[in-house]
């Protein structure tokens, strides 16, 4: 009996010294994004995830990981699941990241739609007032064929010191 004991209180206190908790995995996937390994990043945001799925920067943090590995998909699965749990209302960075996927995935209205609420819901923040919102919405408006509304935003972006809308004033709205 007393070698079973010693046997389970061995194997108790070692699974409590590794065992790691959501958190721990979510800062080391940080620790391998800093470090540009988002393959490592991923799975170990996946570990966080599994343990708390309700966290939702760590879905934020895999889209991230997810879109430098050229998975757009995943990464807009990601960041849907992030609006989920922190609304868009109160996440900015998230609805910007997924209207700057979307774009670049080809879902022009759905990013629109996500452009549009960082417009009307953020008025003051930089990405808006420095013309960067109008800029990503007017390059969905224009890949979706709506060239009047494109321009109305490249010009908008380019007054808000957005000098890369520039180009696209030049190109397609003249």
């Amino acid at each position: 009996m007393k070698i079973i004991f010693t046997f389970l209180l061995f194997f108790i206190v070692n699974n409590s010294l590794y065992s790691q908790t959501a958190e721990d995995y979510f800062n080391k996937g940080k620790n391998f994004a800093d470090s540009s390994d988002f393959l490592q990043a991923i799975l170990y945001y996946s570990k966080a995830i599994q343990l708390n799925p309700y966290d939702w920067r760590v879905y934020q943090k895999r889209a991230w990981a997810h879109y430098k590995t050229k998975d757009l998909k995943l990464a807009i699965e990601d960041l849907d699941v992030c609006l989920d749990l922190k609304p868009k209302y109160e996440n900015l960075d998230a609805l910007n990241l997924r209207g700057k996927f979307l774009l670049e995935n080809g879902n022009y209205n759905s990013s629109i739609d996500d452009w549009s609420y960082v417009i009307s819901s953020f008025s003051n923040e930089f990405v808006v007032k420095h013309g960067i919102a109008h800029f990503f919405r007017g390059q969905a408006y224009l890949y979706s064929n709506q060239k009047v509304k494109a321009c109305l935003d490249f010009n908008e972006s380019y007054n808000r010191r957005m000098a890369d809308a520039k180009n696209f004033i030049e190109k397609f709205c003249n």
